[in-house]
């Protein structure tokens, strides 16, 4: 009998298992210490839905990262109803508050890119004790999931104001999501599924290593792409001609039915454009921005409240400092303009 085969194949087997022990228990403990140190990296985390294609996961926070390093470090979190709140203290209480402000938009109104307290909706929250805000903002969200989320808003919340915010591709977004809906005609959508939830991707979520992994992965992916620059990233693609006004068609129709929706409840609303990033950066907002043109026309054609952004935006020397350089997002600066315009508009500090 060979003993020393046996001898070694038990040694191969305690060798492995050793190692296999000592590198789960070196995950388990990097975990706890990233767990103890509060180093929940993520970057707008999203969850499919059967109604509003995909919403924030609730109760839920981390700390935000940037692959190309523009922002970062700021600890998001949302509540029990995956809006966002403040990262280090609980939403105000008020029992008779003198108005309820709503804020519906996408990643611009979510504003993810900076602080809390920089961010519009946070400003507007600090400056007026007496008012509450909500922010309702979900990135990549457009017209149509707007019209579907608002019953829940005005159920909820009870808003005596709403600021809806639009930008560019949200007419693109529309289509898209007018594929997934439960009927080919927008005006009779009630759903639109984003899919089944991955148990995998959940688990993930709350492991605060695999979302540091994610973070390294992400700026390798930045690091080893070619990027346009700042010029070449306003979304200029989607400011289309006349003749493809039936694209764009769909967006103002939900717009549309979204304000009767509200007229019959006797709730405002207020509608802002986002400028166009690329003429900001060459310093000639907002003039030639046709198509926050089109969207001032519409308001007013409908007599929708509009906060003109483009003006506001316009008055400020440097344009420039307006939009972080690589992400198509607004700076700190952008956004105490944009606070600046809300409140002269809707009768806030």
């Amino acid at each position: 009998m060979n003993t020393n085969g046996k001898g070694a194949h038990r040694n191969l087997r305690y060798g492995l298992l050793v190692s296999a022990s000592s590198l789960v228990l070196s995950l388990l403990l990097a975990e706890l210490i990233l767990r103890i140190l509060g180093i929940g990296y993520g970057s707008t985390p999203v969850e499919p839905d059967s109604r509003l294609h995909h919403v924030h996961p609730r109760n839920y926070s981390f700390i935000m990262h940037n692959p190309s390093g523009e922002y970062g470090g700021i600890r998001i979190r949302y509540d029990e109803q995956g809006c966002r709140i403040s990262g280090d203290r609980e939403p105000r209480a008020l029992a008779n508050p003198q108005a309820r402000v709503a804020f519906l938009g996408d990643s611009f109104t979510e504003a993810n890119q900076v602080d809390w307290d920089s961010s519009f909706v946070g400003m507007l929250e600090a400056r007026n004790p007496s008012v509450l805000v909500r922010n309702y903002g979900v990135s990549s969200y457009s017209p149509l999931i707007y019209r579907l989320k608002l019953d829940e808003i005005l159920r909820d919340f009870r808003p005596t104001h709403i600021v809806l915010q639009i930008f560019a591709n949200d007419y693109i977004n529309d289509w898209e999501y007018l594929d997934k809906a439960n009927d080919t005609d927008y005006t009779r959508v009630t759903a639109v599924n984003g899919g089944s939830r991955s148990l995998a991707i959940t688990l993930l979520r709350y492991s605060y290593l695999a979302r540091l992994t994610r973070k390294v992965q992400k700026q390798f992916e930045y690091r080893r792409a070619t990027h346009p620059p700042p010029s070449d990233y306003g979304y200029d693609i989607l400011h289309l001609t006349p003749e493809e006004y039936p694209f764009r068609k769909m967006a103002y129709g939900n717009l549309t039915l979204l304000q009767k929706n509200l007229e019959a409840r006797g709730v405002p609303l207020y509608i802002m454009m986002i400028p166009n990033k690329t003429h900001a950066y060459e310093n000639r907002c907002c003039s030639e921005d046709s198509l926050h043109e089109e969207v001032r026309r519409f308001a007013e054609e409908r007599h929708i409240n509009f906060i003109d952004l483009g003006q506001a935006f316009q008055a400020v020397a440097d344009q420039q400092s307006l939009f972080f350089r690589n992400d198509i997002h607004l700076t700190p600066r952008g956004h105490v303009i944009v606070a600046g315009a809300i409140a002269r508009v809707i009768g806030l500090n």
